[in-house]
């Protein structure tokens, strides 16, 4: 695998890895500000957005 490849295959793990944290921190929102949690939901969309959009670069 290229190193390009395994990059957005790291995107991609670590983009969903942290939208799924910060969604089940949205269920604990006595312990996790609100804010914390919306931004992990963005950060974890734009990281698994970006490894996708890598990797069909990477397939042509």
């Amino acid at each position: 695998m290229s190193r390009r490849g395994a990059f957005a295959e790291d995107m991609r793990r670590l983009g969903l890895a942290l939208f799924i944290a910060a969604t089940v921190g949205g269920f604990f929102q006595d312990e996790v500000v609100a804010g914390v949690a919306y931004s992990g939901l963005v950060l974890g969309a734009v990281l698994w957005g970006f490894g996708i959009l890598t990797t069909e670069d990477n397939a042509e």
